[in-house]
């Protein structure tokens, strides 16, 4: 077992309660104070706190080897119309399997950024931690940029409703 904070543990246990970790350690220590102790051999694994993602789109799951790699303000001027067009539901279904891909590669806490707010319900789906900011990405003025702040607003309240 890999603790942040401390040394390595051999033969390491974590003891849950209700879903939540109540305390870890050596697993003989954990079965002496833990009377419903059940162990799991895990074999060779080392168990780890989960990654934190600090920065992600999870809308923008779908995209995935659609562009060339490129400077950023090349790729996303490819990638805004692409996106634009996407369906119905497919910002839910990006969001979600980029939070399941965040699952398989370790990750349980995100901050996500994504233009519908999709990613609250993914989160929340998957078993995640973490924030999500309702994304706003153009160039509009005068009248134009007032109707995407007030749309943004709207689908904000939505979110928060929710």
């Amino acid at each position: 077992m890999l603790p942040v904070a401390s040394e390595p543990i051999r033969d390491g246990a974590v003891a849950f309660d209700d879903g939540l970790i109540v305390a870890c350690g050596p697993a003989q220590e954990l079965a002496h104070h833990y009377r419903d102790f059940l162990a799991r051999d895990l074999g060779d694994a080392l168990v780890s706190p989960g990654f934190v993602d600090t920065h992600c789109h999870l809308e923008w799951s779908l995209l995935e080897g659609l562009l060339p790699q490129g400077p950023f303000a090349q790729w996303l001027r490819q990638m805004l119309p692409i996106r634009g067009r996407y369906p119905d539901g497919a910002n839910t279904s990006a969001a979600r399997l980029g939070a399941l891909r965040c699952l398989e590669n370790g990750t349980t806490t995100l901050a996500d950024s994504g233009p519908t707010g999709a990613g609250a319900d993914a989160i929340a789906s998957a078993g995640l931690r973490g924030i999500v900011a309702l994304e706003v990405v153009g160039r509009q003025t005068g009248k134009d940029a007032e109707r995407v702040a007030s749309a943004a607003s709207e689908r904000l309240r939505e979110l928060e409703a929710g």
